[in-house]
């Protein structure tokens, strides 16, 4: 799904943030100290002594984002649930598409195991993506947990609920994630976007 970080955080001299809620940090290697202030444009900047052992410079920051979509489709219950539940249905619907590539290391859709994707522009970072299958009720709902990683570190870890509803000869179809975004990684407005153009693939997919 599309990431993006637009989190800013500043040196010692200027504006702190942009607005993100938040917590900023940014380590320096010199002087020893560390900047600390609450997200948001002009806020008070604050200096503490640094920890020792970390001259490595970086940010740090934690927001929070609900996506929360309903998408309704000509296909009944149990074959808009069959294609969650299948490897290469996912992969088919999932497809972050042309020039990007993406694969399953492990697909266990069942209570208590977990799917590992892999994904990423082909030449680019690669994202891995676990998902934990928390309630499975087949035609009903699904809740997993979930966690994004870039390049040894994660931005995203949350929750997504799916739930499923005869609409007449179709099916109603509800998608919520929570979660938290970190160190301006990734954020909402990404995820959101993502799954709408992963559910409008859905739909391409199963009006096949």
């Amino acid at each position: 799904m599309p990431l993006s970080g637009k989190t800013r955080i500043d040196t010692r001299s200027g504006m702190v943030g942009t607005g993100r809620m938040g917590i900023d940090i940014i380590w320096h290697k010199s002087p020893e100290t560390v900047q600390f202030a609450s997200a948001g444009s002009g806020l008070r900047r604050a200096f503490f002594p640094a920890p020792p052992n970390r001259t490595q410079e970086f940010a740090m920051s934690i927001s929070e984002g609900t996506v929360d979509l309903t998408k309704e489709f000509d296909i009944p219950v149990e074959k808009v649930f069959a294609a969650w539940s299948d490897q290469q249905a996912q992969l088919a619907w999932s497809d972050p598409g042309e020039g990007w590539s993406m694969s399953f290391d492990a697909f266990r859709f069942a209570v208590g195991e977990s799917d590992l994707c892999r994904f990423g522009p082909d030449g680019g970072a690669e994202y891995l993506n676990e998902n934990r299958y928390l309630v499975i009720e087949p035609g009903k709902r699904i809740i997993y947990s979930t966690w994004l990683m870039t390049e040894g570190r994660v931005g995203f870890v949350g929750t997504v609920a799916v739930t499923f509803e005869a609409n007449g000869d179709g099916t109603r179809m509800r998608l919520i994630e929570q979660g938290l975004y970190l160190d301006g990684l990734d954020d909402v407005a990404g995820h959101r976007s993502g799954w709408e153009s992963m559910l409008e693939a859905l739909n391409k997919f199963l009006c096949y």
